[in-house]
């Protein structure tokens, strides 16, 4: 695989992970944040279901750019350091 395709590749991947209104939201409140969030949190904040918020965050914790951890009946969510994440978190920053 070229250079290129890599980077074309890496930047779609980033993009589907965005393109999802909930998705966009959920990491622009945990990029943010100082602590974790979980999922009533970010149900709360956000105004979306916790069914909802809870099926978009294991769409971004499979793809590695949220870890969660569980808290009792409850499960917490904060930004993994990987390389994706930092795109991400790039993106945001230039569309905000």
């Amino acid at each position: 695989m070229t250079k290129l395709s890599y980077d074309t590749e890496e930047a779609a991947r980033v993009l589907k992970i965005l393109s999802n209104t909930n998705r966009l939201s959920i990491m622009k409140v945990i990029l943010n944040a100082k602590n974790d969030y979980c999922v009533h949190e970010l149900s709360e904040v956000l105004g979306i279901s916790q069914s909802a918020t809870s099926h978009q965050l294991a769409y971004l914790e499979a793809h590695g750019v949220v870890k969660g951890v569980r808290m009792g009946k409850t499960k917490c969510y904060m930004p993994t350091d990987s390389a994706t994440t930092k795109k991400i978190s790039k993106v945001i920053r230039f569309l905000t």
